[in-house]
């Protein structure tokens, strides 16, 4: 049973990684098409959608890295060190799926 929870950890991971590779060219995308406009502060919003998809691709890269057991290792270590963040973050996910469960009806 165990094996078997690494194995379709390890494919979540998989398909998270793809994930976030595709929002980061897709993060590219929208910084080339609105920071070569001339205008400011469409710059600046290329800018930082470029940043945003430099930054998904580190997570991207560094999950496909790693197997499951490595991130509930990492996960463990940031819960200890930041248990209130942890507790933010459980509250949040919690209302994003009892949204998400409610509008199901």
């Amino acid at each position: 049973a165990a094996e078997t929870a690494r194995r379709i950890g390890n494919e979540g991971l998989g398909k998270a990684s793809s994930a976030m590779s595709g929002l980061a060219k897709s993060a590219h995308e929208l910084g080339d098409r609105v920071g070569h406009t001339g205008d400011e502060t469409r710059a600046k919003v290329g800018e930082f959608a470029h940043k945003a998809g430099e930054r998904l691709d580190s997570y991207a890269s560094k999950l496909r890295d790693k197997d499951i057991d490595d991130v509930v290792s990492d996960v463990r270590e940031s819960v200890r060190r930041n248990p209130a963040i942890a507790v933010g973050a459980a509250v949040a996910i919690g209302f994003l799926l009892s949204r998400l469960f409610r509008s199901d009806r």
